[in-house]
């Protein structure tokens, strides 16, 4: 009866240290993803914009290409007012981040005022 107790203990011991083992090596935390969409064509005298809601604290890191400089901002609406806390005019190339202080729907806009279309690739990330 003594080697059976032995052998239930040594074995509750073995299922505790690998239990323990695979509770320090566990998988760390997948990242936030980037979404990076296809290329926009912007034509002449025109506009884009894309919308994610952040909430306060929560950070949207950004960035795009262009083919030609076009204005850039971000933006977002309370009422009839818009604000801009990033406005970027005649630029082609942005990789940045901004943290929200409320929570809102914000927006990254780009407009096209050249006389050609041009050509947008963009990609944002929202960080907790």
């Amino acid at each position: 009866m003594k080697a059976t107790l032995k052998v239930t203990t040594i074995a509750a011991l073995a299922v505790a240290i690998a239990t323990a083992a695979v509770a320090t090596h566990a998988a760390p935390p997948i990242p936030p993803t980037k979404t990076t969409a296809k290329p926009v064509i912007i034509k002449s005298g025109k506009s884009f914009e894309k919308c994610v809601v952040l909430n306060a604290a929560q950070t949207l890191e950004y960035g795009f290409n262009s083919s030609a400089k076009i204005n850039f901002n971000l933006h977002y609406r309370k009422g009839d007012a818009i604000y801009y806390p990033v406005k970027e005019d005649r630029v082609n190339r942005i990789d940045s981040s901004y943290e929200a202080s409320v929570r809102e729907e914000f927006c990254l806009g780009w407009e096209n005022k050249t006389n050609v279309d041009v050509e947008v690739s963009y990609s944002y990330q929202v960080r907790k």
